[in-house]
């Protein structure tokens, strides 16, 4: 369904990036990336899958993807580290689709301080 429609996809993306107002409480597609450690292979798979034909097919909803992937990054690589199931199959693996997009990049160094998160996280 995803691939066939951007207005859905659309929908989708901000319906995963809504915060409750006034809650501390993540985003539900933060909530996903942070419980990818404690999913089985099955589920990761699907989870993965859902972002690839949702965020990743509109930049915007990428970009927006990826500040929360920052914004949540040292504690997704000690959940890798961590993990005692299956770690072929990690949401960290997706920081590759994010990195080497030059524009997207670009806004992760100058905006979100990526390289300062990842030396933090070494």
């Amino acid at each position: 369904l995803m691939s066939y429609s951007s207005d859905f996809r659309q929908i989708f993306c901000q319906t995963c990036l809504k915060q409750e107002a006034g809650s501390d409480e993540p985003c539900a597609i933060s909530r996903l990336m942070l419980w990818d450690a404690k999913l089985y292979k099955g589920a990761r798979k699907i989870v993965h899958e859902l972002i690839f034909s949702s965020f990743f097919m509109e930049m915007d909803y990428k970009k927006f993807f990826a500040v929360e992937f920052v914004k949540y990054y040292k504690q997704l690589q000690k959940d890798y580290i961590d993990d005692d199931h299956d770690r072929s199959i990690s949401v960290t693996a997706l920081s590759v689709q994010m990195f080497t997009v030059p524009t997207l990049a670009r806004h992760l160094i100058e905006e979100q301080s990526i390289l300062t998160v990842i030396a933090e996280t070494l």
